[in-house]
């Protein structure tokens, strides 16, 4: 007959007194059984087990976790639990009253945390507001200086510090840059000698090293943009030629290589970016010259692209991005002072402008970027001929775009593409006159962009990316 062991706490003088006893085994063959057995973990913690947390080290980290925390403070017994934001911190180790460490979890956005402690055998806790920070990276191709340069974001301000061993080298003329979801490789498309860059990531320093055999051909000449698809089986580029053309090129999980790519053509003429719907059924390519976006449904089992049809949105789209809710394809004209939405039949992939759409920026800028905030209120849109940005507010049920308002860079001069942290406070513009990138604030309540400062580039730097 199987017993089951008992947690009883009680105090004796304000000391608490945790009494654990084991569970009673039956007979059976003869082995040990029938007399319970206790241990009292006696001075853990103090009156009513309140903890508190007065510090923690390190203060941050990066997203991809497995770093040590030390929480220091009191009342720390054996079996609290530890979280960082809602993730739990593995691993805890109660060392004494005052102090405990935990293995970090990973996280999906940078950004500041609140640290707990918990005590669930009488439910009080500790919170440490803020408390720590997960940090992340943000690369940047220099379309001139054949490289990528990577940075360190801090996710308390979005200041950048550049990393040991950047810039590194790719192939000529860089434009487009991705990593795969699983922050194991990026991958840069160089249209000036129709390759592909590939490193591996070091998730938790961010540096770059080149994977064998790198850069890879892409078959087809003049790659702009690239974009890791679902399960990070393959890579997809798009052709800026005419006719534009996209390109499937499977990555192998161990290495990252790149296998020859399986090309479509398509009528539109020189793509500039490509962008997933979030379930990744359907695929939209920006072709800049003919003022229109190719959409394209993608065999779940092969990966094979079958396009669906070319739509007009009558702005020379160059940047491409997406709502916060998929619904909406956005894009940036780079020939034309207008920003586009065009709404996604959720069933066919096939796309339809939005009433009002393009919706004019400031006259004769070449409007390029553009950004969604993840709350889905604001379209950013970078200006290149004015070098400033232009912030919209965004209706989500309509998908029309209202009140925009102008921001001026201050030292940065043609700004080509735009970028947006995950938790929406942090914008960046990629100054290709001016080699640097501008930092902007966004304030999700109220719509303000307000111009921080600058970073130094490479050479004519042109697209940015997060390590989500």
């Amino acid at each position: 007959m199987n017993g089951l062991g008992r947690t009883i706490l009680f105090f004796i003088s304000g000391i608490a007194v945790l009494f654990i006893t084991a569970g009673c085994s039956g007979g059976g063959g003869g082995g040990g059984g029938g007399a319970s057995a206790g241990a009292a973990v006696v001075g853990w913690g103090g009156s009513g087990l309140a903890p508190s947390i007065t510090s923690v080290s390190p203060v941050s980290a990066s997203m991809v976790g497995g770093d040590t925390l030390t929480v220091n403070g009191s009342n720390f017994i054996p079996g609290v639990t530890v979280t960082v934001g809602t993730a739990s911190c593995n691993k805890i180790n109660v060392s004494s009253t005052a102090q405990l460490t935990c293995v970090l979890s990973s996280s999906t956005a940078p950004g500041a945390y609140d640290v707990v402690v918990n005590n669930p055998i009488v439910n009080q806790s500790a919170r440490l507001a803020a408390g720590f920070s997960y940090y992340g990276f943000l690369y940047v191709s220099d379309e001139s200086g054949a490289a990528v340069s990577a940075f360190q974001v801090n996710p308390s301000n979005g200041n950048l510090t550049e990393l040991s061993g950047s810039p590194y080298t790719v192939g000529s003329t860089p434009y487009g840059v991705v990593a795969t979801a699983n922050r194991k490789f990026l991958y840069v498309a160089n249209y000036g000698d129709g390759t592909i860059s590939g490193f591996s990531i070091n998730s938790s320093t961010g540096q770059l090293t080149a994977i064998p055999g790198s850069p890879f051909s892409d078959g087809a000449g003049a790659d702009a943009a690239v974009v890791s698809g679902p399960n990070d089986k393959y890579l997809y580029i798009c052709h800026y030629g005419s006719p534009a053309q996209v390109g499937q090129m499977t990555i192998n999980p161990s290495t990252g290589a790149l296998s020859s790519p399986v090309l479509i053509s398509t009528t539109g003429q020189n793509c500039g970016g490509i962008i997933w719907e979030p379930t990744q059924r359907f695929l939209y390519a920006a072709n800049w010259s003919s003022n229109n976006v190719t959409a394209y449904s993608m065999n779940s089992s092969t990966g094979a692209l079958t396009m669906i049809g070319v739509y007009d949105v009558g702005a020379s789209p160059d940047g491409i991005n997406l709502d916060a809710s998929g619904t909406y394809v956005v894009t940036g004209g780079g020939n034309s002072n207008a920003t586009g939405v065009q709404a996604i039949n959720s069933s066919t992939g096939a796309l339809t402008s939005v009433p009002g759409s393009p919706f004019a920026t400031p006259a004769n800028i070449n409007s390029s970027g553009v950004a969604v905030s993840p709350n889905n209120a604001y379209v950013v849109a970078s200006n290149q001929s004015s070098s400033s940005v232009s912030i919209f507010s965004f209706n989500p049920s309509t998908g029309v775009l209202s009140n925009r308002n102008d921001v001026n860079i201050v030292g940065g001069t043609n700004p080509n593409s735009l970028i947006m942290d995950t938790t929406g406070q942090f914008v960046y513009s990629t100054n290709t006159a001016s080699n640097n990138l501008s930092l902007f604030t966004l304030n999700q309540t109220t719509g303000t962009l307000t111009y921080q400062q600058n970073f130094n580039t490479g050479a004519f730097p042109a697209i940015a990316w997060f390590l989500k």
